[in-house]
């Protein structure tokens, strides 16, 4: 029924490639250009009402950054007999998700740069008071000139929207917050901080537990063949990931300072600094599939290497703690305060927890 009717919208040669808790993505070419979009046609949560409001809530918060660089575009509004679905560009290069199962954790380079693009866009979306609530690898997309550019604002707070009021909560388990795994009524920028240094911490090691993350990058420190400043920014952003995930929300710096840091990362790392995630940078190394080893970048005097087959990480098995899930949220008391409890760590608790509780 769905594809019948975006067909009636004028598209065709439609694709679904895409499923998450918000909705189905599919990928279709639109008769009058002939170029090819994004269709996100939500999935409805609670009464048809409710998930209307969150798709014009979706669109105000893409408007109002349209025309950002590190944003994925909204193209067109459309009405189907299922409800709204939301028109956007389509982004060919896949997910920085997907980059990372195929060629393993970033060099320091790449992941200043990825850096720079995300969090810009988080920086500004802050500022025009709009809180994603789901930064993750997934939701960031890579461009064909290897820019980063952000995506799926479906659960966006607009922090100055007073009117939408529903009592449901999304996330992805294993980048949220403590306050969002603890259901707090009130989820700020502090929260998308959080998920943006739980992605930092995955795009250096794959991991996104903090002990698990140090240990991978220290054994990558010692393998690849780093130059003083490549190290030195490896540790500068292994410790930024820690100070963005502390568990006291107001201890995390703003998305705003991050941006301000990782632009010093880059301007540190001079010549072997990368313009996007497709560049190679200078005198750059590279992880080759079976035992792995370091290969200098070849000079005018070296045959030059063969680009090297991907290199997959280990894939978890398909879990609750990578999907974006809806959730209801604990009715509020008019007569009585919950009592203060210690909020849970996300480093610390069990793999799978939430299905103990």
């Amino acid at each position: 029924m769905t594809i019948n009717a975006l067909r009636g919208h004028g598209y065709r040669d439609i694709e679904k490639v895409g499923a998450g808790g918000l909705g189905d993505v599919y990928r279709a070419v639109r008769e009058s250009t002939g170029g090819h979009v994004a269709i996100k046609v939500v999935r409805e949560h609670g009464d048809r009402d409710t998930t209307d409001r969150r798709v014009r809530r979706e669109l105000d918060a893409l408007l109002k950054l349209k025309g950002h660089p590190n944003v994925v575009q909204i193209e067109e509004l459309i009405t189907l007999p299922t409800g709204l679905a939301l028109v956007m560009e389509f982004v060919g290069g896949g997910s920085l998700m997907d980059l990372l199962n195929s060629y393993g954790p970033l060099r320091p380079a790449h992941v200043v740069v990825a850096m720079a693009d995300i969090t810009r866009a988080v920086a500004d979306a802050h500022a025009l008071g709009i809180v994603h609530r789901d930064i993750k690898p997934h939701n960031v997309m890579v461009g064909q000139f290897g820019q980063c550019k952000v995506c799926d604002f479906g659960i966006a707070a607009v922090l100055k929207d007073t009117a939408y009021t529903d009592r449901t909560s999304a996330l992805s388990y294993r980048y949220a917050s403590p306050e969002e795994l603890d259901d707090a009524p009130d989820i700020g920028p502090a929260t998308d901080v959080y998920s943006l240094g739980v992605t930092l911490r995955q795009l250096m090691s794959g991991e996104t537990k903090q002990q698990r993350a140090m240990d991978v990058i220290n054994e990558r420190c010692q393998f690849l063949q780093l130059s003083a400043i490549e190290l030195s920014t490896f540790r500068s952003l292994e410790q930024l990931s820690a100070t963005m995930t502390s568990q006291v929300a107001l201890s995390r710096p703003t998305a705003a300072e991050v941006l301000a840091q990782v632009r010093d990362f880059e301007r540190d790392l001079g010549a072997t600094r990368v313009t996007s995630l497709h560049a190679r940078a200078p005198d750059a190394v590279v992880e080759e599939t079976g035992p792995r080893r370091a290969v200098s970048a070849p000079s005018d005097t070296q045959p030059k290497a063969r680009r090297p087959a991907p290199v997959r990480l280990p894939e978890p098995a398909p879990d609750l703690d990578d999907r974006t899930v809806v959730r209801p949220r604990a009715p509020l008391s008019a007569t009585s305060e919950p009592s203060p409890r210690p909020l849970p760590n996300p480093n610390t608790t069990p793999d799978r927890w939430w299905e103990n509780q």
